[in-house]
């Protein structure tokens, strides 16, 4: 509980620096909610003080940024209590690193599209730098999600490819839908010369094992 409670400060100094860095207008992201969300999933935790903490924070981010007393801590609170509760109600068998995943960038991107559309000035565009701050915020889902072993590197390595792609085509530009096909075709016909050796290195291994060498 104390270790918590320390990781979850520290994190919430780290997220405020972020802003302070970014300005008041543009959302960070969710560093405090998210490492929450990781403690209260792996039910090494009691949901219950989670809840807690993410009010606190959550009440201390509306008297430091908002100046809305209890639209953060409530929003916090909310979608914690929501999430992991529906986390832990699931069989360990349909725990899913995309489900997770899911879940995660789903709370998030409701995060920053409430505080977003509450907190932009007038006539600011909100989806882009809702868009950033999701990109920004998947990064930290990946570490997190591997190091409280959610999910494997493998799995984590598939997602990052995903993240890779939203990258380069919209915030690089430099992908469109003529790229993506040759990208994929290359990739298809690199695993394939794989697959062969693969295959091939297991005919062997059978035929050297019947023939006794």
């Amino acid at each position: 509980g104390g270790a918590a409670v320390i990781w979850a400060t520290g994190m919430w100094y780290l997220q405020d620096l972020l802003q302070v860095a970014a300005s008041s207008g543009v959302p960070v992201p969710e560093l405090f909610f998210l490492f929450l969300l990781l403690l209260s999933v792996t039910e090494e935790y009691d949901l219950c003080g989670m809840v807690w903490i993410a009010f606190v924070g959550g009440l201390f981010w509306d008297l430091r940024w908002t100046g809305l007393p209890g639209f953060t801590a409530g929003l916090y609170g909310l979608l914690l209590s929501l999430v992991a509760g529906t986390w832990r109600l699931i069989p360990v068998q349909g725990r899913t690193s995309a489900l997770f995943g899911c879940c995660a960038l789903g709370a998030h991107l409701v995060i920053g599209l409430m505080r977003g559309a509450l907190l932009l000035p007038t006539g600011a565009s909100l989806w882009p730098l809702v868009l950033l701050q999701q990109l920004a915020g998947m990064p930290l889902i990946l570490l997190g999600g591997i190091y409280g072993g959610v999910f494997t590197p493998t799995e984590a390595g598939a997602v990052a490819v995903f993240y890779s792609l939203l990258i380069s085509a919209f915030i690089y530009r430099e992908l469109d839908l003529k790229t993506i096909r040759t990208v994929i075709i290359k990739a298809g016909i690199s695993t394939s010369v794989v697959f062969f050796v693969i295959a091939t290195s297991q005919s062997m291994s059978w035929l050297i094992t019947v023939s006794r060498v």
